[in-house]
């Protein structure tokens, strides 16, 4: 069975927010803060959700494409060390990466799941209080490679579906590109 990743990342990710979930808590109690009423809005908004998910715009011109956000989008590893990456094999996941509004980042590097924070620490960007499962996997070849790029990361380039994580002397460790689909 293939599961999504995103929905395994950000079940992965709210564990650690339990106990903290008061806001989201009063959601599934209503608008009226009383259990049991009021959860028809949500189930209103989440159909609405669901309905806008399933529109696409098609996109004429190159030129003419969003911008794509540096948040809220998966980038899919490309290259890591000087090596490309190969795709992955048949109901298995491409290692990817993908940073929050609030800070948080989360992905999968290859075998294991990765979560934590990013920010600007002393003029540099950095990856901040990082954890990851611990699954043994000898014959990965891309996750070390790619945890020891982003130890290694001071700086981030963006260039639209393009994501370079930078070392100290502005070369890449890592080249991600961003999950879209265009229609043409």
């Amino acid at each position: 069975m293939t599961r999504n990743p995103l929905a395994q990342l950000g079940l992965w990710m709210m564990r650690g927010l339990q106990g903290r979930a008061s806001a989201s808590h009063g959601l599934w109690q209503g608008i009226s803060g009383r259990r049991g009423r009021g959860t028809g809005w949500l189930a209103i908004v989440l159909a609405a959700g669901l309905l806008s998910a399933c529109t696409t715009v098609p996109v004429e011109d190159e030129s003419t494409a969003p911008k794509i956000s540096f948040t809220n989008t998966i980038w899919r590893l490309v290259h890591v060390g000087g090596n490309k990456v190969a795709a992955p094999e048949s109901g298995s996941q491409a290692p990817f990466i993908i940073f929050l509004d609030d800070g948080r980042v989360g992905g999968f590097a290859g075998c294991n799941h990765f979560k934590g924070t990013y920010a600007v620490v002393d003029g540099e960007f950095r990856f901040t209080e990082m954890a990851a499962t611990r699954n043994v996997c000898p014959d990965e070849p891309v996750e070390g490679p790619y945890m020891k790029a982003m130890r290694q990361t001071v700086g981030v380039k963006q260039d639209n579906d393009e994501l370079l994580l930078l070392n100290k002397t502005g070369q890449p460790l890592a080249v991600l590109k961003a999950q879209v689909k265009r229609l043409k």
